[in-house]
Parts: C-alpha cells; structure tokens; sequence
C-alpha cells in the first residue's frame, strides 16, 4: 500500500531519494559518462565559429555551426540521462539514449561531407528521418528505442509490464537494475566520447585527459555491456 506522510512525502519521493544516495556504488558507469560529458563540455568552450554575413557561408562555417549545435544536444541529453538514472526512471532515460544515438551518427555524417552540404541539409532540418542517419545499429534496436521514447503502448509491454507467477504487474514506482542502468550509461559514455572526439578534430583540439576517458570507455564496454560489444573507438 502507498503511503504518504503529514509532510506531503510519498512513495515516488522516498524511493528516489534511497535511489540517489546509492546511485554512485550502484552505477560505476555514471563516473564514466560524467567524465565524457565533462569533456565534450570543455570542447564546446574551446571550439566555436565566427559570423559570416557576405553571402552563402562557406562549408567551414556550417560544418561547424551544425556540429556546435549537435554537441551542445548531447551534452545536455547525456547529463540529462544522468539524473534520471540517478534515481531510478530507468525507461525514461532511453530518449536520451536514442537522441545520442541519432547525434553520433549525424556528427559522423557532417563531417564525412567536407561540401558542407550534409551541415546544410541538418541546419534547415531536411537532413532527412533519424533512421535514414544511422550507422551499425543492430536490427531492431532503433525501434525498441522509438516505442519508449513515444506514447507507445509497446513502451510499457518492453520495458513496465512483468510477468510473475501470480500475474503480470506494471513497474510504476522507480527501481534500479544495475545491469541494465551501466550498459546504458556505458553506450552513452561512449557516443558522447566520440561525438567530442569528433568536433575536436574539426577544430584541431587535443582533449584533456584523453588517454584516461578511452581507458574508462574500454573498461566501461568490458564490464557491462554483453561479451562481443567492444568500444568501437580504434583513434
């Protein structure tokens, strides 16, 4: 039975405050992922482009412009993630998970196309549907992401509703798998790496404490993710 106190406090606010306080023993991953956010944050600070206002921008300008704007989504979008985890809304955490999915295969794409014309497309949001930007996703899994980033009644049959022996049950309150929690932090550890990695190029900047982030990634990916899925990082 739910129970509230005089002062208001339920059963939503008491687990996720027991959540939050073990958050940092449960998830190890979420030391990695703050790690890459906090230097795709400082990347954002040292990159950057200048104005132009004498006719169409040349393709630096966009590719820089569109890549900007891609780092600062994912940068937020990963910190968000953070604290949701943190306290245990584990299936609200995959939009997150799915947009820098869709960043990392768009920042790829920007600068694969030195025209500038794939910057151009994305700025004027005609760079075409998520899916048609995506490289090496396994099957099914851009699908599972869009059910629970959706009012999709298949958000809930994945990820809320368990079968045990008396019947089926729907999670409403917050809880934590540790496993499913640090793989998703692990993935995003590692898109938001890669995403720094790539605007870092663009504007010739070394990260600080690169060698350290790659080692956490690698471990991250060893750790909790299934046997097979290795850091796709080789730079």
């Amino acid at each position: 039975m739910w129970a509230w106190t005089s002062s208001g406090v339920g059963p939503f606010d008491r687990a996720e405050e027991k959540l939050a306080s073990t958050a940092d023993a449960d998830l190890p991953t979420i030391g990695v992922l703050r790690l890459a956010s906090d230097r795709l944050g400082w990347v954002l600070q040292h990159a950057g482009f200048e104005a132009t206002d004498k006719g169409p921008p040349p393709a630096s300008y966009v590719r820089a412009k569109a890549l900007m704007y891609m780092g600062v989504l994912a940068v937020r979008a990963a910190r968000a993630g953070i604290a949701v985890l943190r306290v245990g809304y584990e299936t609200e955490v995959i939009p997150y998970k799915r947009m820098l999915l869709e960043l990392h295969s768009r920042t790829q794409r920007v600068v694969d196309d030195e025209s500038g014309e794939y910057a151009r497309q994305w700025l004027a949001n005609r760079a075409g549907k998520p899916a048609r930007s995506l490289r090496d996703v396994p099957d099914g899994l851009w699908d599972v992401l869009s059910n629970s980033s959706h009012a999709d009644a298949r958000a809930v049959e994945n990820f809320l509703a368990v079968s045990r022996e008396h019947g089926a049950f729907l999670v409403v309150l917050p809880e934590r798998r540790q496993d499913f929690s640090n793989g998703t932090l692990a993935m995003m550890a590692g898109e938001v790496r890669d995403i720094a990695v790539i605007i870092a190029r663009e504007h010739k900047l070394e990260i600080p404490n690169r060698t350290q982030l790659d080692a956490l990634v690698r471990w991250a990916f060893e750790n909790h993710l299934p046997e097979g899925q290795e850091d796709p990082d080789d730079s």
